[in-house]
């Protein structure tokens, strides 16, 4: 089709210098080596007892024990932020599907390792793929929960020493906020207090299992399974369990535990009660006139903000929703915040903290509550450590035109990446890798912009590095930005 109409294109394997294999973290798993589209994996429950191989890179991975990929990935595409974080094996190979070291094992109980040399894949038995994921039992790890804090407090009222009253994200912008001024996001945090009295306030009931197991068949479960994690509602019905007590009990449910179908199916019925549930309705009628006091009948996002993420050595990223929402109709923040505290107890997000052994019953949900923009001219993720380079001093950068994402796009777009590293002369100037796909002979970002980017960038390290009580030069911290409107106004969020 290009030749066609004369136009000028490069395949994938010319954008990576005829590249075919990539070693993106290395690691041991074992499991079964399941073959996958993005497609099918949004439609299969997987465990960490699988390695995956992904025709392509899908926008989210749920806890798997590997990863290899025949599509090439960016250090920051999700699958390979997700292999970091856990600590998981991943690479990419190109035509894996039919590569002798792979194609033999599709369907096999294997040990998958990779290494900075390559990868190996091997039959294994259960004994030792048993062996190995009992050694990999973490510690158990208590989230700090305060929910003494009432009300709607503005960002001008909390800092960082408050995410165990709103969630780090909540505190962190905040923090932010005071910083930088208008740079950062403007809002207010709602404290976990109230989503924890709405969780203590709605109970299970027969007519709400009953609600639940109907929806559980529509969105394409089996029959059966659905069944079986209605049985288990009624037990919590049958209990007088209320949303919070119930969601423990299915964690904890020795039957669950063994089946993670069953599993999957009983979160996405917590999920759905949590979302069906009754908001106290002099409570939500505050949090709709704080909203209209603050943003008046402009869109708002309620961002979930927890004390299970951006943790010491756990990020937690992606594993919560974010919604919009307005002052008032059918998508108040009053009925849409149902969403995101429901968000707590999603199946990826309760897979990841029993992967880290984050204690559940300490858990807490707050949200984070700012202005929405729809008039993104670039966007962007930086890193504060130079990860394509690690001994160039620098900030690692990738950006997109308008509001296209950066580390999952859809389309295929490839975001613009560079590097802010000093100048000779004084100041800094961009080592670029990249254009962008979207712009492929000019700069999505001005010099100046650049500038104003890394000066911020900067105060935010040296700043939250003494917070942390972590050496700047070490500190590695990921932050969005975007630049908003014709007069390109730098936002941190």
């Amino acid at each position: 089709s290009f030749l066609a109409r004369d136009a000028a294109f490069a395949s994938l394997g010319e954008l990576y210098g005829g590249l075919s294999l990539q070693v993106l973290n290395p690691g041991l798993a074992y499991g079964t080596l399941r073959r996958l589209s993005p497609e099918e994996l949004a439609k299969t429950v997987v465990s960490r007892s699988d390695i995956l191989l992904l025709t392509r890179l899908p926008n989210e991975l749920p806890i798997v024990g590997g990863t290899l990929t025949e599509e090439l990935q960016t250090p920051l595409a999700h699958v390979n932020l997700a292999a970091r974080t856990r600590g998981t094996p991943n690479a990419a190979l190109l035509k894996a599907s039919t590569d002798p070291r792979v194609s033999p094992f599709l369907g096999k109980l294997v040990r998958y390792e990779v290494t900075s040399e390559g990868f190996t894949l091997k039959a294994a038995s259960l004994d030792e793929a048993q062996a190995f994921w009992d050694s990999r039992k973490p510690e158990p790890f208590v989230p700090e929960q305060d929910l003494s804090l009432k009300g709607l407090p503005g960002f001008s009222e909390l800092g960082f020493s408050d995410a165990s009253r709103v969630g780090a994200k909540a505190a962190n912008l905040a923090e932010l906020r005071g910083l930088l001024g208008e740079v950062a996001a403007d809002g207010f945090a709602v404290p976990f207090s109230a989503c924890d009295a709405y969780l203590h306030a709605n109970h299970v009931s027969a007519s709400s299992c009953t609600a639940a197991a109907t929806s559980c068949v529509n969105q394409g479960r089996a029959k059966s399974v659905c069944e079986a994690a209605s049985a288990l509602c009624a037990e919590g019905a049958a209990a007088v369990d209320d949303l919070h007590a119930y969601a423990l009990r299915v964690v904890a449910n020795p039957k669950a535990a063994a089946d993670t179908v069953l599993r999957e199916a009983s979160l996405a019925g917590v999920v759905y009660l949590i979302e069906h549930g009754e908001v106290d309705p002099v409570w939500g009628a505050a949090l709709d006139a704080k909203v209209a006091a603050v943003f008046g009948d402009a869109k708002v996002r309620l961002r979930s903000s927890t004390n299970s993420e951006d943790l010491p050595g756990f990020s937690g990223a992606g594993l919560y929703r974010s919604v919009s929402a307005w002052a008032a109709g059918d998508s108040s923040a009053s009925s849409r915040v149902r969403e995101v505290w429901a968000s707590l107890w999603d199946f990826r997000a309760t897979e990841e903290r029993s992967y880290w052994g984050i204690e559940h019953a300490a858990v807490q949900m707050g949200v984070a509550v700012d202005l929405a923009h729809d008039d993104e001219v670039a966007n962007g993720v930086l890193i504060t450590q130079n990860v394509s380079d690690p001994n160039v001093y620098g900030m690692y950068v990738n950006v997109q035109l308008g509001e296209v994402e950066v580390t999952n796009p859809e389309g295929g777009a490839v975001p613009e990446v560079f590097t802010i590293v000093p100048s000779p002369s004084g100041g800094v100037q961009v080592a670029r890798q990249r254009f962008s796909s979207l712009s492929p002979d000019v700069p999505l970002l001005k010099n100046a912009e650049v500038a104003k980017l890394y000066g911020a960038a900067d105060k935010v390290q040296q700043h939250f590095a003494g917070l942390y009580g972590v050496d700047p030069a070490v500190l590695a911290l990921d932050l969005e930005f975007k630049f908003l409107g014709p007069q390109r106004a730098l936002l941190l969020k």
